[in-house]
């Protein structure tokens, strides 16, 4: 992981936003993501001092998506999301390490106590990662989005305290 910069905006950056099925899952996918509306939103959480963005590399040093993890101001909580857009790694080991390194970067770095985050629960794979990481699944927001197929879906919500993480990353680095 790399801090992100507005220079990762870039041709494959964007392409990632343009892609239906990149972004099927996505708080973003019903809005058309040109250059301009990248860069503001990019810009916004680079100056957002309670945000943490960074950018996803393959060992080659490819960028291949991003992550990112809000503080809330008054508290030590907060949540965060993750992307990987380019899809020949879609399956591979790069999500579930770059939500470990995030998870880390929360709790030892800035002394979080609580990471939560959530996923449609049509995104299996999202879904079966935060189980595989110990969250607690929190509650289930009902009929919460449409997807891109006009589908209503729930939103499954997870949470994760700082001492379940203690215990639990100790698993996943055997």
């Amino acid at each position: 992981m790399s801090l992100f910069t507005l220079e990762d905006i870039d041709e494959t950056y964007l392409f990632w936003f343009s892609d239906p099925e990149v972004v099927q899952h996505l708080d973003v996918r019903h809005v058309v993501h040109d250059k301009d509306l990248l860069i503001t939103s990019a810009k916004n959480r680079i100056e957002d001092p309670n945000c943490y963005f960074f950018s996803i590399c393959a060992k080659s040093g490819e960028k291949i998506g991003t992550v990112s993890l809000r503080k809330e101001p008054f508290d030590a909580v907060g949540s965060y999301g993750y992307l990987i857009g380019t899809r020949k790694y879609w399956g591979g080991p790069f999500a579930l390490q770059a939500q470990i390194a995030i998870l880390d970067f929360g709790f030892e770095k800035i002394k979080l106590r609580r990471i939560w985050g959530g996923a449609t629960a049509n995104n299996l794979a999202s879904l079966f990662n935060f189980k595989r990481l110990g969250f607690v699944h929190e509650g289930t927001r009902r009929q919460a989005f449409t997807d891109v197929d006009g589908k209503i879906v729930d939103s499954i919500e997870f949470g994760l305290l700082a001492q379940e993480w203690a215990q639990h990353r100790i698993h996943l680095i055997k």
